[in-house]
Order: structure tokens, then sequence, then C-alpha cells
């Protein structure tokens, strides 16, 4: 054996071994670079995303505003006749309820008819339409928005085309006039939309330059921006958004990790060449010449040694003394011994061997022994489990349906019936056992009482709300001990009743919980009635025409609006048909398409199906809901009360 031999080719090895190491190091950088880079490109997305929705949900909120303001024909009417002190109690309180900095309506021609600055706010423009230019704005989007500076500061400007009443959703009569409703962008706006985001850093740049100014001032965040253009597309700011870049952090945390370990790779390496050399170059090369010596001078100083040199060089001794006699010894017998001793050890080791299989196989088998035991006691537990299980469920089924049992008393003890309406039908169908919709009709003297109730949620606690409300409404119908009753005036009463029985949750502020609610009241001799509605409508079929009567925008419950509820005057006919129903008629998911039935098609079927029978109509319009619907689950709770003056 060659010691230069041997020395050389571990070196190589140990050479080969740290190379390998180090690119096995890059390959896993590169990788870890390649993974980080993939997971910022995905949460750069989910950034970009998040943006997106939280200024849609935020837009929204203030482009619902100008679309419900914008078809309201006392609105339009008002503006008209120049009346301002309608338009300031119903337009002008954007101003304090929504923070405005301005509004203004215009007519066709660009004039501006109305106009309610903020305080503070009395020098922020509307910008100079005219006419044509006006119409312009409208032609690409129903509800357009654009950005304008002023004295440093930036606004929002949301319009809107004014149209009827019966024209809300569709948009499609011509222009009566225009709605601008202005809400500048202030940091207490730009605080909330940071929270909404996560914590991201927001600010404004004027330019290209001011913007990348801003990108080299966070760094290493990363920033995306939003540009804020005017009414003529032109550019106005950019909006931007800093939140951290993980790979940058990632990277800087690498780097210094990666260069300890490859120098510490190096450094073991040539440790393990040093003690290479030391404790196995140097006692192969005394080994190699005592083989070509046949001589054991060079091997003596190993023989005191413990390890395998140790060994090979007392081995080596022992055959060079026994070489000699072993010479003298018949060639044959010495085969046979040897034959005769490798048969032994391979008889030996076989026997081991069966005695190890043995033993696996007992050990085995006790295991198995100890896993039936465990899994017939598993099943054991798991049935008397699955007996809890299901006698608990059918208590809990039990008493739901106890509670559907008394709710459907309640309902029944203020139900229509024929001494009350010459023609009625109610359509209650529940999404559980028991819901959160109720409905109500009384004879109080002359006067006839009709309401349908949507609470908040449905199931069990949809159901306790309306059980709450249905008596509340009861209870303020008898105290009116037969006088003239104000729908307006009892929706004021109810709510402060549902306010105080609501009360605060367990954090201590006000809870969301409530109700809408339709409210029709009418006298049965002149067929005067009044009409008051917390975001529900009344639907009239007369003359085979469909009448919306709008309530106000506000539950019964806490919410940002606190006034009392407007009575509106109705003067019914004999066969006019009046429809009371719960938003879950209209938001029933279904159709070819998954959609919402909504409010125009509902009504559509409403006045198709009216010149029916009422049991034939009730049956009509059950099958239309449900043939929507398909396979779909219920979404809400479904009511419908409808009767015929």
């Amino acid at each position: 054996m060659n010691s230069k031999t041997v020395q050389s080719g571990i070196l190589r090895v140990a050479l080969l071994g740290a190379v390998i190491m180090i690119i096995a190091l890059i390959l896993y950088y590169m990788f870890q670079y390649k993974q980080l880079n993939a997971v910022r490109e995905y949460s750069k997305k989910d950034k970009e995303l998040l943006i997106d929705r939280i200024l849609s949900v935020t837009y929204h909120q203030y482009t619902n505003i100008v679309h419900d303001n914008s078809a309201w024909d006392e609105c339009y009417q008002a503006m008209c006749e120049g009346n301002k002190k309608w338009l300031d109690d119903n337009i002008g309180y954007m101003i304090d309820g929504y923070k405005a900095a301005a509004v203004g309506m215009f007519d066709t021609l660009g004039i501006i008819k109305y106009e309610n600055r903020a305080a503070g706010m009395e020098n922020i423009p509307f910008y100079p339409f005219a006419g044509a230019d006006m119409g312009n704005l409208f032609t690409k989007e129903l509800f357009p928005h654009f950005y304008a500076k002023f004295e440093g500061k930036h606004f929002v400007y949301f319009c809107s085309c004014l149209v009827s009443a019966a024209s809300i959703n569709s948009r499609n009569e011509k222009p009566r006039g225009y709605m601008i409703f202005v809400k500048e962008i202030a940091e207490e706006d730009i605080n909330l939309m940071s929270i909404a985001l996560g914590g991201m850093y927001m600010t404004f740049a004027q330019d290209d330059k001011a913007y990348a100014d801003t990108v080299k001032a966070v760094a290493p965040m990363a920033v995306t921006n939003r540009e804020l253009v005017d009414y003529t597309n032109k550019h106005v700011a950019y909006m931007c958004f800093c939140y951290e870049d993980m790979l940058s952090k990632q990277l800087n945390q690498f780097v210094p990790i990666f260069l300890l370990i490859a120098f510490l790779c190096l450094g073991i390496f040539f440790a393990i060449m040093l003690y290479v050399k030391v404790k196995v170059t140097k006692p192969l090369s005394q080994i190699d010449e005592s083989f070509k010596s046949e001589k054991t001078d060079s091997i003596v100083p190993l023989k005191s040694e413990t390890n395998e040199f140790g060994v090979i060089s007392r081995m080596m001794e022992d055959f060079f003394i026994q070489k000699d006699s072993l010479k003298m010894l018949n060639a044959e017998l010495a085969t046979q011994k040897e034959e005769m001793l490798v048969q032994n050890e391979t008889l030996q080791q076989q026997k081991e061997e069966l005695l190890v299989q043995s033993e696996n196989v007992s050990r085995l088998n006790d295991q198995l022994r100890t896993i039936n035991d465990d899994l017939a006691a598993q099943k054991v537990l798991l049935e008397l489990r699955n007996h809890e299980v299901t006698t608990a469920n059918e208590q809990l089924t039990a008493g739901i349906n106890y509670a559907s049992r008394l709710q459907t008393a309640m309902v029944q003890a203020v139900a229509p019936n024929y001494s009350i309406f010459r023609n009625y039908f109610v359509i209650y169908q529940p999404k559980d056992i028991v819901g959160g919709d109720f409905y109500f009709a009384k004879k109080v003297n002359n006067q006839i009482i009709a309401a349908m109730g949507d609470c908040t949620g449905h199931g069990v606690p949809g159901a306790i709300l309306a059980s709450m409300g249905l008596s509340f409404l009861n209870e303020l119908i008898n105290d009116q001990k037969g006088h003239d009753i104000m729908p307006g005036e009892i929706l004021d009463a109810l709510r402060t009743k549902v306010r105080s029985a609501l009360g605060l949750d367990q954090e201590g502020q006000l809870r969301n919980d409530g109700m809408d609610i339709a409210l029709l009241i009418y006298n049965e001799n002149t067929r005067l009635g009044y009409y008051a509605g917390a975001q529900r409508p009344m639907v009239l079929v007369r003359d085979g025409a469909v009448l919306t009567i709008k309530g106000d925008s506000m539950p019964i419950g806490h919410y940002i609006l606190d006034k009392n509820f407007s009575s509106t005057m109705v003067q019914l006919q004999e066969n006019d048909k009046i429809y009371l129903y719960s938003d879950g008629c209209t938001d029933q998911n279904g159709g070819a398409l998954n959609r919402k039935i909504m409010s125009k098609n509902f009504k559509d079927k409403i006045l198709e199906f009216s010149t029916l029978p009422f049991e034939r109509q009730k049956t009509a319009l059950t099958n239309f809901i449900y043939d929507w619907k398909g396979d779909k689950p219920q979404t809400d709770d479904i009511t419908l009360l409808a009767f015929e003056i």
C-alpha cells in the first residue's frame, strides 16, 4: 500500500466534501431565495387585494349615500321649490352625520341649486360643471367619484344623477339633476384605513419624484400606490401604502448565517485532513513498510496502541511468527481446517439469527394482543360517547321544537283572520326550526294594524328577539286604548323598549342587535292610513301598478342616526292589495346564475300574481321562491303578509 497515494486520496475526498458542502449551501440559499421571493410575491398580491378591498368598502359606503339620497322624489321637489329648510334637514345632515366637507345639488344645466358646507370648508369649490360637461361625467359610470386637492388637503367627490324613487335601482330614466357629496381624506380616515390594513403606514406623494423619495425614505419597507385623479382624469396625487418587506429581512438574517456555516465547514474539513494525516496516513505508511519487508521493526511503536492499527500490528506480528510454522503443515489440512472454521461460524451465526427471530416473533405477538385489547376498550368508549351525543342532540331538538310551539302560539294570538281582512294570506318559512321573523294583525275599534318584523339573525337567537318584539308591539298597541295611533310614534316607543331590553354587551359596548319592521295603521271606514317602516318598505298594488312606500333608513335598535320615525299618510282604496315582507324573500340565492332574487324581480312577481285569488297568490309566490332556491340552502327566514283592503 502506498501511503502517499492514500494521503492524496484522502485529501481529494476531503476537498471534494468541502466543495460539495459549499455547493449544497449555495443551492439551499438559492432555494430559500426562490421560496422567499415567491412568498413575497404572494404577500404583495395579498396586500394589493386587501388595499383594493378596503378602498372599495370605504368608497362603497359613501356611494350608497348618494345612491339612496339621489332617488328621492321629495328631495327633487324641495330642490325645485328652493325649500332650503327641508334640504338642510334631509340632505344637509350628511355634513355632521357622515363628516362631509360639502354637499351640493345642480339642475340639468349645471347651475347649483343647493349647497351646504362644513365649518372651515367655505373655500372648497364645486367644479364649474355646465350642461354637457355635467352629463359627460356620467357617461361611463352611474356613480362616479374623483379627487381634488385644495389648500394642502385631499378631497374625494362622490356624484350621482337625481332620479325618481321608482328608478332607484335601474337608473334608466333621464336625469333630473345632479348631487355631489364631498369628503375630505382626513388623518382620522387614514388612521382607520391603516388599522384595517393591518397597520400599514399610509401617506401622500404629489408627483413621481415625491413618490420616489417616499420609496427611498421608508426602505427597506416595500411601497405600493393608488393614483388619485380628478374629474378630467388628470393626476392629483399618489396614495402610498408602506409595509414590511419580509424577503429583505430574511436575506439580511440569512447571509451572516450562510457565511458562518461555510467557514465552519471549511474549518471542520481542514481539521479532519490534519487528523487523518497524523492518525491514519503515518500508521498506514508503517504497516505498508512492514508488509513490504515482512519484518515487524516498523510496527513495534503501533503494538501499544488500542485502536485498529494496534490490533492490526499485533495480528501482523502473530502472522509473521506463525508463518514459518504453518509452512510445515500440509496445505490440504490447512485448507480443510479453514473450511471447517468457516462452516462452524456460518452455523453459529444462523443459530443466533434464529434465536433473535424467535424473540422478535414473541415480542410482536405480545404487542398485537395489547393493541387488540386497546382497540376493544376504545370501541366501548366510542359507543358510549356516541350514545351520549345522540341523547344530547335529541334533548336539544326537543327543546327547540317546544320553543317553536311556544312561538307559534304567540304569533297565532295576533295572527290575521277574516274578521280583520276580507282576503289575506301569510307565507312563513323559518330557516331553522324557529325563526327571527314575525307578523302581526289586530283591530282596535275602527283601526286596523298590520305589521311584519325581521329580527337580527335566525334560529334560537332570532326567535328570542322576535318574541320580544312581538310582545312589545302588542303591549304598545294595547296601551293606546282606542286612541288614534300613529305608526311612527309606535316605532319610536318600540325602539326605546328594545334598546332598554338589549342593554350593553359583556365589554360594555352597545349591542348591534335589533329588528327591521313594516307597520301600517288605517281606518277601516275612511281607509285613511299611515305607514312607518324601519328599513322595510310597503308594496301596494293598485290598478295593475306597483307602488313602493319606503320607511326610514334606520333599524329598531342602536344606530348612528337617532331621529324620530316618520309616518307617511296613505289614502287607501277598495281592492288595494298590501304586501309586507322580510328581506329573506329577496336575498335568497339561486336561479341559473346563483344570484339573489332582488327587490325589483320580487315586486314584478307580486304584480304578476296579484290578479290571482289570494290562496293561489300564496301558492304561486311560494313556488317561485322555492323554484328559484333549487338545491341551494335557504339563506334567511322568509315571511310575507298580504291582504286586501
